[in-house]
């Protein structure tokens, strides 16, 4: 599973070498805005333009945890519900 800004940022990066996109405008919302801001630091080469709105990054967790949203979207049940809510 795929939680840090980096590895999101890693998965924006893989979707544009997929599609052929050379170079992008990105925009991210909330922790959004952290993993688009990852991304334009990894990639400034690739990036045109970059949007942050009310960017807060990740809440910050304890030691060797995952943020309390991320601990329950790992649990099946639970992600499921959230899905279709």
């Amino acid at each position: 599973l795929c939680y840090s800004p980096a590895c999101m940022a890693s998965t924006v990066e893989r979707v544009r070498a997929e599609l052929g996109i050379e170079r992008l405008a990105i925009a991210g919302n909330s922790m959004g805005g952290r993993v688009a801001a990852q991304y334009a630091l990894g990639h400034p080469e690739r990036v045109e333009a970059l949007v942050l709105v009310a960017a807060s990054g990740a809440p910050v967790a304890q030691p060797g945890r995952l943020p309390i949203g991320f601990e329950l979207a790992r649990i099946p049940v639970v992600r499921d519900i959230a899905v279709r809510i």
